[in-house]
């Protein structure tokens, strides 16, 4: 008359059901809804009646009945030692049934487990072994993993470390080398009120993002300031292949330039070009003043020779060149 519950509990194929009702006195007895089985009920007046009984199940077409349980392998497994197993590489199955894994032919193989399609065999020597992740790094495909030689794999790095500057993440598989995963240098300390303070200008510098390995940086002064030695800009390159204190990098400060100092290097200068040239015109004086004796002095011996070669020819009358000489010595 009055129905409480009803609990089903299924195990091994064995269909258990469960009714808990309550009969009032005036009721001797009250069938039970069944699925092709037989019940038996004992009942007592105001007390809880529970009656178990077990349906034994038949299988249908493509499923197997394994311990009164019927079995269909999805595809990717097959029925094998009574149970569905996962096909191991170089098998594969693509039926949602109860048949075993078929064996790729020609010796080929799988690339992976729980292949479900012919088409998933390939060539052994067309099939790449991920190698093992560099230090400080990640794969994707993880290593070990199987792939086609043409596939690319990606390497991650941890938090802290990057690819050398212009080394691409992903390659191939079946490269000989895979590349590294190098320390960044950390720019986070620079940030734009701090590059204020060094009158650096902040054009190129982020300091959320930090330098790879090998990154050039190049850091200019604000106008009208200049590191050491008057230079503008400076070029800083991070270095990550070291500790993590050769990642660090450091900007000096700016200073503004001295106008003094470049106005005294000016006026040496000058001055000392003004010596070099009075001391050219002093040396060129004397040379020409030294000439110029000796041409006077050879011009005169030459005079007196040709006097004295003149009186020779004239003979006995040839006093003019003494008379002369003597002329000249008054």
């Amino acid at each position: 008359k009055q129905w409480y519950q009803r609990r089903v509990a299924i195990t091994a194929g064995i269909v258990k059901q469960t009714y808990d009702f309550n009969l009032d006195t005036t009721v001797a007895k009250r069938s039970v809804p069944s699925r092709s089985k037989r019940s038996t009920i004992s009942v007592k007046q105001d007390a809880t009646v529970k009656t178990t009984s077990t349906v034994v199940t038949s299988c249908a077409s493509g499923s197997q009945s394994s311990s009164n349980v019927c079995v269909t392998c999805p595809p990717g497994t097959g029925f094998t030692n009574g149970a569905c197993a996962t096909c191991p590489r170089g098998q594969w199955n693509g039926a949602n049934d109860n048949t075993p894994c078929n064996t790729c032919t020609n010796s080929m193989t799988t690339l992976k487990s729980g292949s479900t399609s012919a088409n998933d065999c390939t060539r052994v020597q067309d099939v790449c072994t991920v190698k093992s992740a560099p230090a400080n790094g990640h794969l994707s495909p993880v290593p070990g993993s199987q792939v086609n030689n043409n596939v690319m794999v990606t390497l991650t790095c941890n938090t802290g470390y990057d690819l050398q500057y212009s080394i691409a993440s992903s390659f191939a598989c079946n490269d000989a080398a895979y590349p590294t995963c190098f320390r960044t240098c950390d720019l986070s300390t620079y940030t734009p009120s701090k590059l204020e303070e060094l009158r650096v200008d902040s054009a190129g510098i982020n300091a959320n993002q930090p330098l790879r390995h090998l990154q050039a940086l190049k850091v200019n002064c604000i106008s009208n300031h200049n590191f050491e030695s008057s230079i503008n800009s400076k070029t800083l390159t991070c270095k990550g292949d070291g500790t993590l204190e050769d990642t660090k990098i450091t900007i000096p400060e700016c200073t503004k330039d001295d106008n003094t100092t470049l106005i005294v290097i000016i006026v040496l200068v000058v001055l000392l070009g003004v010596a070099v040239l009075l001391l050219f015109l002093f040396i060129f004086i004397q040379w020409r003043k030294k000439r110029n004796d000796s041409y006077k002095r050879r011009s005169k011996t030459t005079t007196l020779e040709l006097r004295r070669r003149d009186d020779e020819q004239a003979g006995p009358s040839g006093n003019t060149y003494q008379n002369n000489a003597r002329e000249d010595n008054v």
